[in-house]
């Protein structure tokens, strides 16, 4: 079986295409940048003292792991997708410059012709006319679920703002663009054979929405914490603990409840919220009464953060694998985190699991961490100890489990269908 990956962006640093290339599978990855190709060769002749982060960035979307010749990119439909996010000024205006750019790179990879591949291996979003195309032409199709289906982040956000008025921009105004998201992605699994999900909270998602659960396969992502040197947290109870919040300042990851969680514990710890932000001015003014909020920062100053951090306190409410939780277990700071957030965290190990929007369970698991810094101690020793599940090695170990079990024919395939049927 030969496989055209295809992925707009870097996920886990091209975990899967480096995994199915260490199958002998990959026949074509596809992508919308990759700096191994000439353009990106000319960038990196700018001194790298000079070069601003998002060309740091940029210059790091490749990895030897992959040869540049089976890479296939759309450095054009990269600019302007950028062109066309950075300009949205609403939801659906954001969401119809995603099924923009999700469409124009199907039919860039269709004119390509996939150059002898049987198999396709797309993304949520990413994907539907390449399923429809490969489908037609007999080849296998798998897809990744990279986050809960929209139709139920949708369902659980509205619920948010309306116990939240005024804090972000209603999803309604996503309107017709929204209901085109839903619908394709759920084409997208009508057409795929193999749904690959993160963790058991998107899966369940699908299947909260009718989706085909029975095509879903859980394989938990990875974190490359290569040149990652945590260490366990000292027990210091000279200073305030110290809360750290990373990622996207908005409602779906928790936004509201972190603040509430600040102003319950305000004087006693401190709190740090570090992102691009979402909220409406008011909501914005509120968080910054009770945290620190320095807005994003260069990816060389996270690990600074970590080090700074006593406690990560990520309440979101629709994830697929959350990135930064990973990252934040690397780095051996406890996780505090929701279900919902897809997380390889177990509850009194790494950290501590409370259900999307108990504010009073969030309070008291800090307030417990403050009053008992040994066991935070212990949480964090937790943290590094989990590293070898949560690497990429590990992760690209449980993919290539279930890959190498679809390859050899069709009866293995079959074979490999019929066991998801039976697992349900």
């Amino acid at each position: 079986m030969k496989i055209a990956v295809t992925r707009m962006g870097a996920l886990f640093h091209y975990s899967i295409p480096r995994t199915v290339q260490a199958l002998g599978m990959l026949g074509r990855f596809y992508t919308d940048a990759w700096a191994g190709k000439p353009w990106g060769r000319a960038l990196g002749a700018v001194p790298a003292g000079m070069r601003p982060d998002r060309l740091r960035r940029l210059l790091g979307r490749q990895t030897s792991e992959i040869p540049s010749e089976l890479v296939t990119d759309f450095p054009v439909l990269a600019i302007r997708y950028g062109m066309k996010r950075r300009g949205s000024r609403s939801v659906g205006e954001m969401i119809r410059a995603h099924l923009w750019a999700g469409e124009a790179f199907c039919r860039g990879i269709i004119r390509d012709g996939m150059r002898g591949c049987d198999a396709v291996y797309t993304s949520n979003s990413q994907g539907l006319e390449l399923l429809r195309h490969a489908k037609g032409r007999g080849m296998r199709t798998m897809m990744e679920q990279t986050i809960a289906p929209y139709e139920y982040e949708c369902g659980l956000l509205g619920r948010e703002q309306e116990k939240n008025p005024g804090w972000e921009e209603p999803r309604a105004e996503a309107g017709e663009a929204g209901r085109a998201f839903m619908e394709r992605e759920r084409e997208e699994w009508a057409l795929s054979d193999v749904i690959f999900c993160g963790s058991e909270f998107v899966r369940d998602g699908i299947g909260a929405v009718g989706g085909p659960v029975e095509k879903c396969r859980v394989v938990p992502y990875g974190f490359g914490f290569s040149g990652v040197g945590g260490v366990v947290k000292e027990v210091n109870r000279d200073r305030p603990l110290r809360v750290l919040f990373m990622g996207t300042v908005c409602l779906r990851k928790g936004m509201a409840e972190f603040v509430r969680v600040a102003e319950a514990l305000r004087g006693r710890m401190t709190f740090r919220v570090v992102g691009p932000e979402t909220l409406l001015p008011e909501a914005g003014e509120r968080l910054r009464r009770s945290a620190e909020v320095p807005g994003p920062v260069p990816r060389a100053e996270v690990g600074a953060l970590y080090e700074w951090a006593d406690v990560f306190l990520f309440p979101s409410h629709c994830e697929g694998s959350a990135t930064v939780c990973y990252e934040a277990l690397a780095h051996g700071v406890p996780v505090i985190c929701t279900p919902n957030t897809g997380s390889v965290v177990r509850d009194g190990v790494e950290g501590f699991i409370v259900e999307a929007g108990d504010v009073e369970a969030m309070v008291s698991r800090l307030e417990r961490l403050d009053a008992g810094r040994e066991e935070l101690a212990v949480l964090s020793a937790g943290a590094l100890a989990r590293r070898g599940y949560f690497g990429v090695e590990a992760y690209e170990g449980r993919l290539r489990e279930v890959l190498g079990r679809m390859d050899g024919g069709s009866s293995a395939w079959t074979g490999e269908m019929e066991r998801g049927k039976e697992r349900e």
